[in-house]
């Protein structure tokens, strides 16, 4: 499976096992999809602004979520190849893994900032817009390319919501249901158990 113009570093498995998805870093910052059967590039999601740390398909086999060092991470309709939207609320320094629960509602991250989250996988219908005016994660040019449709990519159609900032560049967007702090850990690795429970583990920096 060849197609990445640069180095790829995340991998990750649709569930009905027909599927892998592929991550590259630095110049490339784009998510392929392959057909494992004919080994041929089915999608290619762009977006991304900063190397891709994170990749991770839902058990329900609908949705992508994918993060990269600058804080953000995209959830995207595979079938449609669109982003839904955009979540924002780590730190700089690289999301490292994702996880979605066993329903593919709620999904949780783990980065350098020290932090575990939690999000919204849902869409918010009414998005809302922040002081300056600004729709809050969205979906904007960032689309992915059905690689069978010669027309290229579809508008964006993801709502997202308003958000509200943490200090001076970290901002929060409101489908974030919560946030757990370390006290010097960065976070390595998060895991829902088939009892939604959440796992996480990291390395203790004094």
């Amino acid at each position: 499976m060849v197609g990445h113009d640069t180095s790829a570093n995340q991998v990750a498995w649709h569930p009905n096992g027909a599927y892998v998805f592929s991550a590259s870093d630095q110049a490339d910052k784009s998510v392929r999809m392959w057909s494992f059967t004919t080994g041929e590039c089915v999608r290619v999601f762009t977006g991304h602004t900063e190397t891709i740390s994170a990749l991770q398909c839902s058990p329900s086999g609908k949705i992508l979520a994918s993060a990269d060092h600058g804080g953000s991470i995209i959830l995207w309709d595979i079938k449609e190849g669109r982003q839904i939207k955009r979540c924002r609320g780590h730190g700089k320094g690289g999301i490292w893994s994702l996880s979605f629960s066993v329903e593919s509602t709620v999904l949780c991250s783990g980065g350098e900032d020290g932090t575990v989250r939690v999000w919204d996988v849902d869409v918010p219908t009414n998005p809302q817009k922040s002081n300056d005016g600004e729709i809050i994660a969205a979906g904007g040019q960032a689309d992915a390319t059905r690689i069978t449709n010669p027309t290229g990519p579809q508008p964006s159609t993801a709502a997202a919501p308003g958000g509200k900032k943490k200090g001076k560049d970290t901002m929060i967007t409101p489908d974030q249901i919560s946030a757990f702090p370390t006290k010097k850990s960065p976070v390595y690795k998060v895991k829902f158990t088939r009892m939604n429970l959440i796992m996480a583990g990291g390395c203790y920096l004094p």
